[in-house]
């Protein structure tokens, strides 16, 4: 494996384009030289980098796409890109960093930034002057809370993940300037209240704020969403959801499985509703989980009284045989606020065993109703798995 490119860095490579050096053992980037100013794409995933200099990447001035995931960095100097940087896509995942206020000051063209799994604590100041960000993936870090203001040079954002952080709360204003974003994701935290902040995201399709402490929501919470299908609201604490969705009139899906409402009025949506949204309420999930637990706990005794009268074989839903053509040997359904806990104890032992297996989080895409989620997960999967705490 490759420990040390500072050879490479320094040669004279006025043609080359692409340079693929992931899966080896650097740790450090020096600078390049400024013969090499036509690169576009750097792929440096899967390594051991800790430092890169300051102005590694300033002759850099035609590169696009910059991977860097899955390394050891904890800092990046703001100073590592040219005041000229191209740079479009910058892939920052799976590291150690723990701030990046002022790193993106040179690169003002970035479209799509994943700062995902990292240490990060605050964005107050990270992304001023970012005009042409369109896609913010912030999900597994450490923020606790989004101040207002934070986004207001980024009014051309389309997503943005916040999921897994330890935010408690979004300021009021926090979106005001970002009418085009159509997917916010925020589940996985301890958010007590969306504070109005949904509202100015005008063209908004799919809200997933899942997973969080929210007691209760305002009438007219998405009174200026017009285009929102999606709600998912599960696993929160809420209560009352009078006049909440009023003015959603494109709701198709709405979540609020998990929480302590006990009715729901027909005046808490639009009169003039395009369709009639399908509302997941605590029934539907409760029942499902019922079921399956008492069908596995008693599945022995229910096969063996079946099988002495004779009528075992005529039950397809009990054979157990192996459908060659699954896609995988489980699928595992557990609570996100498991999750942790399933990964340490339960996968691990599972990929050691040889079997593969699908969860939620892994491969299923978000924009899709619950249900729907795991019908298709047991579909394509051999058998099911699913995990009861307390």
């Amino acid at each position: 494996m490759i420990t040390d490119i500072e050879g490479l860095l320094k040669s004279y490579m006025p043609n080359t384009k692409n340079i693929d050096l992931r899966k080896n053992n650097i740790g450090v980037i020096t600078e390049f030289a400024s013969s090499n100013r036509r690169i576009k794409e750097l792929l440096l995933s899967s390594n051991k980098i800790t430092n890169i200099e300051p102005g590694a990447f300033r002759a850099l001035e035609g590169l696009k796409l910059l991977d860097l995931s899955s390394n050891q960095i904890s800092y990046l100097n703001e100073s590592i890109f040219g005041a000229n940087s191209s740079l479009e896509y910058l892939n920052l995942s799976q590291n150690r960093l723990t701030s990046v206020n002022g790193t993106f000051k040179n690169t003002r063209r970035i479209r799509d930034l994943n700062l995902s799994y990292n240490r990060i604590t605050t964005i107050t100041d990270a992304f001023t002057s970012l005009t042409s960000l369109k896609k913010l993936s912030l999900k597994y870090n450490l923020l606790t809370h989004v101040p207002d203001d934070t986004f207001n040079d980024n009014v051309e954002l389309l997503q943005i993940d916040m999921d897994a952080n330890n935010i408690q709360w979004i300021g009021r204003t926090t979106f005001q300037r970002l009418s085009t974003v159509t997917d916010f994701r925020v589940r996985n935290n301890n958010l007590i209240s969306l504070n109005g902040s949904v509202r100015p995201l005008l063209s908004i399709k799919y809200f997933d704020a899942a997973f969080n402490e929210i007691g209760y929501l305002e009438k007219g919470e998405f009174e200026r969403n017009k285009f929102l299908e999606f709600i998912s609201l599960m696993g929160n604490n809420i209560s009352n959801v009078e006049g909440a969705f009023t003015g959603a009139v494109s709701l198709k899906g709405l979540g609020l499985a998990g929480n302590h409402i006990e009715r729901i009025r027909r005046g808490d949506f639009p009169q003039d509703m395009k369709a009639t949204p399908q509302v997941i309420l605590d029934l539907v999930l409760v029942a499902f989980l019922a079921l399956s637990a008492m069908y596995l706990y008693f599945e022995r005794q229910l096969k063996e009284w079946l099988h002495s009268r004779g009528i075992f074989g005529c039950l397809q839903c009990l054979v157990e045989d192996v459908d060659p053509e699954q896609l995988f040997d489980v699928f595992l359904s557990f609570s996100s606020k498991d999750a942790a806990w399933v990964h340490e104890q339960i996968l691990p032992k599972i990929e050691t065993m040889g079997f593969s297996y699908c969860t939620y989080e892994r491969n299923f895409k978000g924009g899709f109703l619950m249900h729907d989620i795991i019908r298709e997960a047991v579909a394509c999967s051999r058998r099911t798995l699913l995990i009861l705490t307390k």
